[in-house]
Order: structure tokens, then C-alpha cells, then sequence
């Protein structure tokens, strides 16, 4: 049976390592900007969605909740898509979708249409894992780099948009709001025509011919053996997405609880923002020069956590406006250099060849962490009535992922150790 596709790839013996491949790096940029800076900036939309459906924190949250896990969930998507459709019909395809998502939200009569429309962020979520793995093809040595730099639209874009999204709440409310930000997410389609879909040739050897001729079970277990860390690191998303956007998604409604204007409000969703620009890139172009931190890339990934979940109880015991904004940069800049080092871990972890579907694995993992995590978070709050419990929430899930990943790379380094004593 011949499978109909409608890919259209330019294969390439090599990484071309630059070229139009900063362009896609550029179209990337932009994808990423929109996909995370819309969900980011729709917490400034959470007290009115909350006060016109007389709904509870966690029911709210759960909107937003199922936002960011169904971008997770899209590394499912992705991976059906992946080979059927090349990356530029993807996100063609994720335009529209998203945009109808939103503008189902936009003209919801009760909070349930509101969470059917928060599904089809899926294709937020597919826009950014197809944008984002295939601009990891276009380069080689360069790649940390254009990694940091396609992961620092996400911050850029939502340094803005909480200012932009006060100035819609004030203007048209927040149905008119998430109207013109359905509007502005239909831009996935303008920044696909830009990424051409190209393919690295595999080299055929005799070696892999016989791999291929072995039974299916060796070659699962082949694969296992090979990449066990790569599966036990999908743990890590597990602890990590519990918590990664419960802040993002609570500062809000906490800063409003100790009096805080919108203004104040818009300032510290927007200093999470420009504390991840600056460190997204950063811990890119550290990792392109590095090799040691390459190496121990684990050990990094642990280091940082560690410290995020450090972050998380200053507000547990502190809620001055200093302190405000002492967390907020903090939390951007561990955010963006735990999620840079992340990143590149994985195709060090798997091999480019693999990349897109641990991707899907990946991400979808910590889409069902994220559906769990922010309402469970939510009731935290409804149960106590104290914000404060959601940053100690986060700070255990957190602290948790980083000794996890410490005990991976302990892991690697004994298995390291050993293959050297068996060569020698």
C-alpha cells in the first residue's frame, strides 16, 4: 500500500548552518512570539472572565489550563502531521485553527464554550513544535544559537502583550480583546510561507540495512538501550509543567489580591517577559561555545530548576512591591535559561533524526501535567483562600523536577564511566 502525502521536501546532504535558514530562525521567532504571548497575556483577562460567569479560580484557571496543556498535547498533532503534511502546510493549517479557536472564546455564552475554544489551542502549540524542530535541521555547530534565539520570541512577545491586553480590556472588554488576538494569531499562516520544508539525506550502510532486517522486538529493545535517559527525562516535564505556568497564571490574580493596580499588574507579568528575553539567548550563545556545558547539560538543567524552585518561596513569605518584582525577574530569567538549556538537551539526549517525535512525546507529557497542575493550583487557593499556597505548590514540584534530573546525570556520568572502563 503506498501512503499519499503532501510533502514537499528539498533534501540536503548537510545542515546548510545558516543561509535561509536565518529566515526560518526569523519566522520561528515570530510563531513562538504569538503562540506563547497569547497565552501568557490572557491572566490579564482573568478577573473579568471570572466576575461575568460568577465562576471560581479553578474553574477559570482551567481555561487557561487547558491552553497551555493542549499546546503540550500538540506534540501529538504534530507527529501525525509530520508525515503527511511538510512544516510550511502546518502552520498554514494553524492560523486558521487558532484564530477559530479564539473567536470561539471570543463569543462564548458560558465558561464551558470557553474551554472547547481553549482546545483548539492545539494549534498554537503545533505552530510552535513544527516551527521550532524543523528550524533545528537548518543547522549544525549554530544550533544552540538559533535555538536560543527562535525561544526568545516567546518573552519578547509577552513583554508586550500584557500593556497591549490592558489596553483591549479598557477599550473592548475581554471578548473584544481575545477577538483581535484571534485576528493576530491567523499571522501563523504569513510566517509558514516563509519556513521551506527541507529533509537531511539519510547515508544508507550496510550496518543500518541489517538493523533494519532484525525483528521488531530488538529493535525495540535496541532502541531502549540506546535512549533510555532520552525516556526517563520525559519524567522531568512531568514534575516541571506542573508548576511551570501556575505563576505566570496566579500573579495576576495575587497581585490584585494585595491591592495592586493593573498597571502594577501589567508591569510584573511584563518583567517575566524581559528577564526571559535576555537570558533565552544568553544560555543559547553560551551553549554554542561551551562543550563542557554540553556535556554536562544535565547537570545544568538541574542547577537551574533548582534555583526556579528557590524563587518560588520568596512570595510565599513576602508580597511588597519589591519583592513583586525581585520574583518576576527572577522567575523570567531562570524560566528562559531552564527552558534554553532544555531544549538543547534534547537533541543531544536523541539525535536530530529523532527530534520531532520526542518533541510530541515531550510536550505532550507536559500537557497533562499542565491540565492537572494550574487547577490543582486553583482549588489550592479556593480550599485556603490564600495565594501564597500556589508558589509553595510550585516550589515543591520544582525543586522535585531538579533532583530528578541530578540523579540523571549521576546516571550518566556512572554509564559514561563504565562504557570508558570496557574500552580501555
Amino acid at each position: 500500500m503506498v501512503r499519499c502525502t503532501l510533502k514537499n521536501e528539498t533534501k540536503l546532504k548537510k545542515p546548510p548552518n545558516g543561509g535561509w535558514g536565518w529566515v526560518v530562525v526569523f519566522a520561528s521567532f515570530c510563531v513562538d512570539a504569538i503562540a506563547f504571548a497569547v497565552g501568557k497575556g490572557l491572566g490579564m483577562f482573568f478577573t473579568g472572565i471570572k466576575e461575568e460567569f460568577n465562576a471560581s479560580n479553578s474553574e477559570v484557571s482551567l481555561v487557561l489550563s487547558l491552553f497551555f496543556a493542549c499546546m503540550g498535547f500538540a506534540g501529538l498533532v504534530v507527529g501525525v502531521l509530520i508525515e503527511i503534511l511538510d512544516v510550511r502546510k502546518i502552520l498554514l493549517l494553524c492560523g486558521v485553527v487558532s484564530c477559530g479557536g479564539l473567536t470561539m472564546c471570543a463569543f462564548s455564552p458560558s465558561i464551558g464554550f470557553m474551554y472547547i475554544g481553549s482546545v483548539l489551542s492545539l494549534a498554537c502549540g503545533s505552530a510552535f513544535i513544527a516551527s521550532s524542530s524543523h528550524t533545528v535541521i537548518y543547522f549544525s555547530t549554530l544550533m544552540p544559537l538559533a535555538n536560543g534565539i527562535v525561544l526568545t520570541g516567546s518573552p519578547i512577545g509577552a513583554t508586550f502583550v500584557p500593556y497591549f491586553n490592558k489596553f483591549l480590556l479598557s477599550e473592548y472588554g475581554w471578548r473584544g480583546g481575545l477577538l483581535i488576538l484571534a485576528g493576530i494569531s491567523l499571522n501563523f499562516s504569513s510566517f509558514g510561507a516563509l519556513v521551506r520544508p527541507i529533509a537531511i539525506a539519510k547515508v544508507e550502510t550496510a550496518v543500518k540495512e541489517a538493523h533494519e532486517r532484525v525483528s521488531n522486538g530488538s529493535r525495540v529493545f535496541a532502541a531502549l538501550k540506546k535512549y533510555w535517559l532520552a525516556l526517563l527525562f520525559l519524567f522531568f516535564n512531568v514534575l516541571f509543567a506542573l508548576a511551570a505556568f501556575v505563576p505566570n497564571v496566579y500573579i495576576v490574580p495575587f497581585a490584585e489580591s494585595k491591592n495592586y493596580s493593573e498597571s502594577d499588574c501589567a508591569l510584573f507579568l511584563s518583567l517575566i517577559s524581559v528577564g526571559d528575553i535576555f537570558c533565552r539567548p544568553l544560555a543559547g550563545a553560551i551553549l554554542t561555545k561551551s562543550d563542557l556545558c554540553k556535556k554536562h547539560i544535565l547537570s545544568l538543567v538541574a542547577f537551574l530548576m533548582i534555583l526556579f524552585s528557590a524563587a518560588q518561596l520568596l512570595l510565599v513569605h513576602c508580597s511588597s512591591f519589591f519583592c513583586l518584582v525581585l520574583y518576576t525577574s527572577l522567575y523570567g530569567c531562570l524560566y528562559g535559561s531552564a527552558c534554553t538549556a532544555t531544549m538543547i538537551a534534547m537533541p543531544l539526549l536523541v539525535g536530530k533524526q529523532n527530534l520531532e517525535r520526542y518533541y510530541g512525546a515531550f510536550f505532550t507529557v507536559g500537557g497533562v501535567s499542565t491540565l492537572i497542575g494550574v487547577p490543582f493550583a486553583g482549588s489550592l487557593v479556593d480550599a485556603h483562600g490564600r495565594f501564597e499556597d500556589v508558589f509553595l505548590y510550585a516550589f515543591v514540584c520544582t525543586f522535585a523536577g531538579g533532583i530528578y534530573v541530578l540523579i540523571l546525570s549521576f546516571l550518566k556520568c556512572c554509564k559514561s564511566d563504565q562504557e570508558t572502563v570496557v574500552v580501555s
